[in-house]
């Protein structure tokens, strides 16, 4: 499918239902960790900061309507305050490169219901011949960022992906092309194509269907 996002930021909270209570937890309350949180709470996405300053979880208290938790990401019980064990994602932008990866790579090992994480990283001695920026086997990361080169943005694009399968975003434009399963619970079983696109906010064309193992053009 291909979806048309009205604005850089655009609400997804209409996509697909379990979107709407996805929880979040962001390593790093810092001015990259407001800004992100920010874009994902406008989204109506609920979101928790892990930041080892009380000042900055304060803060990010006072700005945002957010939850924030004062401690080492690198501790697991402190993640588990958090909230990891209910999130979908985990993004670690703190300014230590060390501390994202070791946050990210307990997450990985501990907790499987983490369906992406993403960390931060500057220093590109940390990336093997193997590994990129945007796909790495390093410690199981789903994606590494550079913050000194990528935006918000960026981080914005990488968790949306990962609420489907298959996903090519388009740079610089606000094109999504992506894969959608329809499970039995799902609440678009039934619907016809019609009714199925007019329940999304925004512009989408349905580009091909596979019904056990047959593929459909609508």
């Amino acid at each position: 499918m291909i979806y048309k996002q009205e604005s850089s930021f655009a609400h997804f909270d209409n996509i697909i239902y379990t979107v709407r209570d996805m929880k979040v937890l962001i390593i790093g309350a810092g001015r990259r960790g407001l800004r992100l949180a920010r874009h994902l709470i406008e989204e109506k996405k609920s979101v928790t900061f892990l930041d080892s300053s009380s000042d900055r979880c304060q803060s990010a208290v006072s700005k945002l309507d957010c939850l924030a938790i004062c401690g080492s990401a690198t501790n697991i019980d402190k993640l588990i305050e958090a909230g990891v064990e209910d999130s979908e994602i985990a993004v670690a932008v703190t300014d230590s490169d060390e501390v994202n990866l070791v946050s990210c790579g307990l997450i990985v090992a501990n907790f499987p219901n983490v369906k992406k994480t993403v960390a931060a990283i500057r220093s590109i001695s940390y990336l093997s011949n193997n590994d990129d920026e945007h796909g790495t086997s390093l410690l199981g990361i789903s994606d590494i960022v550079n913050p000194d080169s990528e935006a918000a943005r960026r981080i914005i694009d990488v968790i949306r992906s990962g609420f489907y399968h298959d996903t090519i975003i388009f740079p610089d434009t606000n094109f999504l092309l992506f894969t959608m399963h329809i499970s039995k619970r799902n609440p678009y079983v039934g619907m016809s194509l019609a009714q199925f696109r007019a329940s999304f906010k925004g512009n989408i064309v349905v580009t091909g269907i596979e019904r056990k193992g047959k593929a459909i053009l609508p």
